[in-house]
């Protein structure tokens, strides 16, 4: 699993980016770390605070000036991948199950859609005889950031 992806939108000059915003303790081991296969590795450790403290951010970065242009704080980390759409839209998700759509122009949330488990996967729009759907995966997500060892689940839904 990667973390989420940043998408552009060069029709408006942004680009958008799904951020994870949780505090923890790191610490340095004495000794030379040893690396483990398939196990997170920090050199030292991290005790990280509880899950229900973290929060997630959806930002928007104007390309041309680096300024924000708009953000959106999620209740819980946001690891889906974003979509952005030519018609200003776009689709995020958090770890609290939440799908997001939201207006690229200026960050207002347009759906917020209770997804039957946690988002950190893919989320894709399709047109299908002349309807458009979106799609959503969500489920078993990341160890490390919890609320991910649900069944995997693919939501659809079909778009106005």
């Amino acid at each position: 699993r990667s973390w989420g992806s940043t998408r552009d939108d060069p029709k408006r000059g942004i680009a958008i980016s799904p951020m994870v915003d949780w505090c923890g303790k790191a610490s340095h081991e004495a000794n030379p770390p040893t690396h483990k296969t398939g196990v997170h590795f920090y050199g030292g450790t991290i005790e990280q605070d509880p899950i229900d403290q973290a929060r997630g951010v959806l930002a928007a970065i104007d390309v041309a000036s680096g300024k924000l242009r708009w953000k959106l704080e999620a209740q819980g980390p946001m690891l889906a991948n974003v979509t952005a759409t030519s018609g200003g839209v776009i689709f995020a998700g958090d770890l609290k199950g939440t799908l997001y759509a939201v207006d690229s122009n200026n960050g207002a949330v347009l759906l917020r859609y209770a997804l039957p488990a946690s988002a950190g996967g893919g989320i894709f729009t399709y047109a299908l005889d002349k309807k458009q759907y979106l799609s959503v995966i969500s489920g078993s997500v990341s160890g490390f950031f919890g609320g991910g060892n649900e069944t995997v689940k693919l939501t659809v839904l079909a778009l106005p």
